[in-house]
C-alpha cells in the first residue's frame, strides 16, 4: 500500500530532524577537536585520568552496558574498527549508523530528493538495544555460563 503524503511528510521531518541534530554533533566535535588541539589541552584534563569508578559497577559488580564506549569512539574516529568493535560493539554499530545516514542525507540534498538516502527506522533501534545487551552479557561472562 502507497503511503499517503502526510505520512510521507513525517518521515522527511524525522529525517530532516535527525540531520540537523547529526551536523549539531559534528560541528561540536569538531569544535572540541579544534580547541582541545589550538590549546594543546588532552582530553584526559578535561575528563580526568580517572573519573572513579563506574556507580553501575559498584553497586552490581558488573560491568555496564557502556563500559569501553570512549575508546570504540576514540578507535572509530581514528580508522580502527576492529578494535572500536571490540571494546564496544553499541558504539561501533551507532557511529556506522551515523555515519551511513548523515552520508546518504547530504547525498539526498544535493541530488535535491533524487536519491533518498537512508530512512529512519524503529528496528534500527531495537538492532541497537539487541547489541548492547549482547555485549553485556558477554563481558560479564553470562552467556559463556549457559553452555
Amino acid at each position: 500500500m502507497k503511503k499517503g503524503y502526510i505520512e510521507q511528510m513525517k518521515e522527511m521531518d524525522t529525517e530532516k530532524g535527525l540531520y540537523i541534530i547529526g551536523l549539531c554533533a559534528l560541528i561540536l566535535g569538531l569544535l572540541f577537536c579544534l580547541i582541545t588541539t589550538l590549546f594543546s589541552i588532552h582530553p584526559s584534563t578535561i575528563l580526568g585520568d580517572k573519573m572513579g569508578i563506574c556507580p553501575f559497577y559498584r553497586m552490581t559488580g558488573w560491568l555496564c552496558p557502556g563500559c569501553g564506549g570512549t575508546r570504540s569512539f576514540y578507535f572509530f574516529l581514528h580508522g580502527q574498527f576492529i578494535k572500536s568493535f571490540r571494546f564496544n560493539a553499541f558504539v561501533f554499530y551507532f557511529m556506522f549508523c551515523y555515519v551511513v545516514f548523515m552520508i546518504s542525507q547530504t547525498i539526498r540534498i544535493f541530488t535535491k530528493n533524487r536519491y533518498h538516502g537512508i530512512r529512519f527506522r524503529l528496528r534500527y533501534i531495537y538492532i541497537g538495544v539487541i547489541i548492547a545487551v549482547i555485549q553485556f552479557l558477554i563481558k560479564n561472562g553470562q552467556i559463556h555460563s549457559w553452555f
